[in-house]
C-alpha cells in the first residue's frame, strides 16, 4: 500500500464519517498517536512501502512518519475537506548545495546558482573553507 493511503486507511478506521467530507478531519493528540503508530507498523512490516531498505532506525522512522502523516491530511483532499494545497510560504524553505574540490571553475558556481530556487542558499567548499554565495542577494 503507498503511504497516502496507509495514512487515509488509518483514519478511516477511526472517523468513517469524517473522511471525504466538506470539512478537514481533526485527530485529538491521542487519535493521530494511533494513526502515526498504525502507519508506523505498516512499514516495519513492510505493508506500507518505504523507499529505503534497509529501514532507518525506529527514531528515525518515527520523525519521519510523523512528518508523513502531517503532509497527507494537509494534501489528501479525502482527508483535507476536499481543498487543493497550497503551501502557506511556497519557496521559504532553505538549502545547500555542496561541490568539493580545489578549483570549482566558475561556469560550475554559476550552474548551482541558477539551479537554486530564491532564497535558497548555495554553499561551495574551496580547500576546506565555506564560502557563501548565496543565490539571490
Amino acid at each position: 500500500m503507498i503511504q497516502k493511503d496507509a495514512v487515509y486507511e488509518a483514519i478511516k478506521r477511526m472517523k468513517p464519517d469524517m473522511v471525504d467530507s466538506d470539512r478537514p478531519v481533526t485527530l485529538s493528540k491521542q487519535e493521530k498517536e494511533l494513526v502515526k503508530r498504525e502507519v508506523f507498523e505498516g512499514i516495519k512490516n513492510r505493508r506500507v512501502q518505504y523507499g529505503q531498505d534497509p529501514l532507518p532506525s525506529d527514531d528515525k522512522l518515527e520523525l519521519y512518519v510523523s512528518g508523513l502523516v502531517s503532509n497527507w491530511m494537509r494534501k489528501d483532499k479525502r482527508l483535507n475537506g476536499h481543498t487543493t494545497y497550497s503551501p502557506r510560504r511556497p519557496g521559504s524553505r532553505s538549502a545547500s548545495v555542496v561541490a568539493d574540490g580545489p578549483d570549482i571553475p566558475q561556469e560550475d558556481i554559476d550552474r548551482l546558482r541558477s539551479a537554486a530556487h530564491p532564497g535558497d542558499t548555495v554553499v561551495l567548499i574551496r580547500h576546506g573553507t565555506p564560502h557563501d554565495t548565496s543565490a539571490h542577494e
